[in-house]
């Protein structure tokens, strides 16, 4: 049975886990290289400043182990997207709610989630514009919609997501 198109709809996403997880990227050396198989690039996170933040904290992830959030701050400055994300007081804000890593890896855990339901949001919105704009028969598009959605399902299950 179809449902009523209700119109567009906000995308599945954590604010609280987006910032929960890069306080502990600042403030746990190794936990950037903990993360990141689950949460491959900046693009993953629903906020741009967050992306743009652990994508920075990826660059220089290797090279900031132990080192204090000035010198951290000092670091993102000089890749020149500090202002872009909030400035060092929203950076130090993370650092200092940062939680332990059991519970950051939780919340790394549900941005990564949340991002693999936005991909299939986005594969269904495909699916959906093909099936009401397509010249192609039912069945070439229900195999492209396959391949769609087995993509996903491997890339998901690649980094231990399904």
């Amino acid at each position: 049975m179809a449902r009523p198109f209700s119109g567009p709809k906000i995308p599945p996403y954590s604010v609280v886990s987006e910032k929960r997880a890069l306080g502990a990227m600042l403030r746990t050396p190794g936990f950037v290289d903990e993360v990141r198989p689950m949460i491959p690039s900046g693009v993953w996170f629903f906020r741009l400043e967050h992306g743009k933040l652990y994508d920075a904290l990826v660059e220089i992830g290797g090279r900031a182990r132990g080192e204090g959030i000035d010198t951290l701050i000092e670091r993102i400055e000089a890749l020149g997207v500090l202002e872009s994300i909030g400035g060092g007081a929203f950076v130090r804000g993370l650092a200092n709610e940062a939680p332990d890593r059991g519970e950051a890896l939780t919340h790394a855990t549900n941005v990564a989630e949340k991002a693999r339901m936005r991909q299939l949001i986005d594969a269904a919105a495909d699916i959906l514009h093909d099936a009401y704009h397509t010249q192609e028969s039912f069945a070439a598009l229900l195999k492209k919609s396959k391949k769609r959605l087995n993509e996903l399902a491997r890339e998901a299950k690649s980094t231990g997501q399904a």
